[in-house]
């Protein structure tokens, strides 16, 4: 069958009108693409973030200050000698202890709370005296006083306990660390 010349332009024009309508449905998608492009280069930015955020570590380092007692003995040959027993607090006096803590990693630390927890034989109290948010950088220290008050303890428990125990537990976003002192009281009010 012989196509008319007619016929002939018609499929010209239609074959030019369907380049045209792809070239312009192209047009449309470039910045869809770009848009695309862009998102992904984002999420691997994100990505790369994660990933070294992953390497790194927060490595919190607590000490509280008093931990024990030291006694210092006088040898008879001229030396000095160091011996560490355990922590005597008073029945009714108030002690400080402060609780220093360092951030030896590489990222930063969010400490969000440190808590005191007092164990008397079967009595335990909780107390949180920071709530707050603090964030520690990378090599970075901080210090907390703490006021250990005996009159907080019930009298039964306190006038029939000689052992303690104090559990001082400091949280964070990333990781937690406790150090448990072992005391006594001295006084027998």
């Amino acid at each position: 069958m012989k196509m008319t010349i007619r016929q002939t332009v018609f499929k010209e024009k239609l074959a030019v009108v369907s380049i045209l309508i792809s070239i312009i449905a192209l047009a449309l998608m470039v910045p869809k693409i770009l848009i695309l492009t862009d998102q992904v280069e984002i999420a691997a930015d994100q990505v790369e973030i994660m990933r070294q955020s992953l390497e790194r570590k927060v490595n919190l380092v607590m000490t509280v200050v008093p931990s024990y007692a030291v006694t210092v003995y006088n040898n008879p040959n001229g030396t000095v000698e160091l011996r560490n027993s355990t922590l005597l607090l008073s029945r009714t006096e108030n002690f400080t202890f402060t609780l220093y803590a360092s951030n030896i990693g590489d990222t930063f630390a969010h400490i969000l709370f440190y808590s005191v927890v007092i164990n008397c034989n079967s009595y335990t109290q909780t107390e949180i005296p920071l709530r707050d948010t603090i964030v520690l950088k990378p090599y970075d220290s901080i210090s907390f006083e703490y006021l250990f008050t005996p009159l907080t303890i019930p009298t039964d428990t306190l006038l029939n306990v000689s052992d303690l125990s104090l559990t001082f537990t400091l949280g964070s976003a990333e990781t937690s660390v406790c150090k448990i002192i072992n005391a006594q009281f001295f006084d027998n009010t």
